[in-house]
């Protein structure tokens, strides 16, 4: 009985947002996501295909996005480091980088970063990794809102980020 009544009381206050797991994107690369993401969309910018994969842990308004580029364009091995400079520029079009640092992730050029972008009057906070592999952009990101968010994100990516692989 005893035993019982220790599972229920468990399970009452058991958060089940924070059973974290590791998901495959897109064949390319491993995330880590509350439960499995949902596909969000394709963006053509250019001529270049993004697609999206997003999971909201809506108790916690913490959002989970993972983006990998379909289409291959390569870089000189020499240019990569400016390649992943730019695509974060490129990002934080609406926002400002608070952070960013480069480092290899599987012997593979990344960059790890951080930007505060305003939305509708609040403030969004993203923390990304984005890894340069085969002529593919690889970016996943954890993101909350000030003053909203019941969790925070940079705690949660930096937990994770060493779950981050590529294939």
């Amino acid at each position: 009985m005893l035993r019982l009544f220790s599972f229920t009381i468990f399970l009452l206050f058991t958060n089940p947002a924070t059973a974290y797991s590791t998901f495959t994107i897109g064949g390319l690369y491993d995330a880590v996501f509350p439960a499995s993401p949902s596909f969000n969309g394709q963006i053509n910018h250019g001529n270049l295909t993004y697609k999206s994969y997003e999971y909201t842990d809506e108790q916690n308004l913490i959002f989970f996005v993972a983006t990998y580029q379909v289409n291959q364009r390569h870089f000189k091995k020499s240019d990569v480091r400016a390649a992943l400079k730019n695509f974060v520029k490129g990002q934080s079009i609406a926002g400002e980088i608070t952070s960013l640092r480069y480092q290899k992730i599987g012997g593979h050029e990344a960059v790890i970063y951080s930007m505060d972008q305003p939305y509708e009057g609040w403030t969004i906070r993203k923390y990304s990794v984005s890894c340069y592999k085969d002529g593919r952009f690889l970016t996943w990101t954890v993101q909350d809102i000030v003053s909203l968010s019941k969790q925070n994100a940079k705690l949660i990516f930096q937990q994770y980020l060493p779950y981050f692989s590529v294939r």
